[in-house]
């Protein structure tokens, strides 16, 4: 059931997606349903057909201290993060100077790293 509903979404996305760009439906309502029906078809299944599945998994893992810990520092580390592409994107403004991309991201994993290795001293 799932596997047919995301081909059809797929299909009719690739139907919107030829009219919107004067293509051809011909080609692109089969690409579409092969590329985005198998995706949109599993995200039905998880979140409709399964969510009971879902909410026993979730609330399983709640109970997790390492996974709570987790959740905590990438909460903290999205706010770290936030402040830095600011100042990023400040610095630019000011000094014209370029941040790269993996400048931002290496320190997003830094800020989560750090956040977890305090959360987990603290509470050890």
């Amino acid at each position: 059931m799932s596997t047919a509903g995301g081909a059809a979404a797929g299909a009719a996305l690739g139907w919107a997606v030829a009219l919107s760009n004067g293509g051809d439906p011909a080609l692109y309502v089969p690409v579409f349903a092969a590329a985005v029906g198998p995706m949109v078809g599993v995200a039905f299944w998880m979140l409709v057909l399964n969510s009971a599945e879902t909410r026993r998994i979730e609330a399983a893992g709640a109970a997790d201290v390492e996974r709570s810990w987790s959740r905590d520092a990438a909460a903290a580390a999205f706010t770290d993060v936030m402040v830095v592409v600011s100042l990023g994107v400040a610095l630019q403004a000011v000094a014209g100077w370029t941040v790269p991309l993996p400048l931002f991201c290496a320190a997003g994993l830094a800020a989560w790293a750090l956040r977890y290795a305090a959360a987990r001293r603290r509470n050890a």
